[in-house]
């Protein structure tokens, strides 16, 4: 993989953390209540960002990195 496909890439795996993380906190953090809105907002960012990752590396890495992404912030404490 070439450098700058290579930090495109990372952007994208952070963004998606990100999202992953902010829809994460809206279900069960300190939020009193979730909008549906606002999830339904971060996950079709998610779905943006894994679309540009599946044409940059391909249908199964993409999906690789996502399910590590989900698993890395699902994981994470309160």
């Amino acid at each position: 993989m070439e450098a700058p496909q290579r930090s495109e890439v990372a952007r994208l795996m952070e963004e998606i953390e990100l999202a992953y993380e902010a829809a994460r906190l809206a279900l069960s953090g300190y939020a009193i209540t979730a909008k549906h809105t606002f999830i339904s907002a971060r996950q079709e960012h998610i779905a943006l960002c894994h679309e540009e990752l599946r044409q940059l590396v391909g249908e199964q890495e993409a999906m690789k990195l996502m399910c590590e992404a989900q698993d890395r912030v699902m994981k994470e404490e309160l």
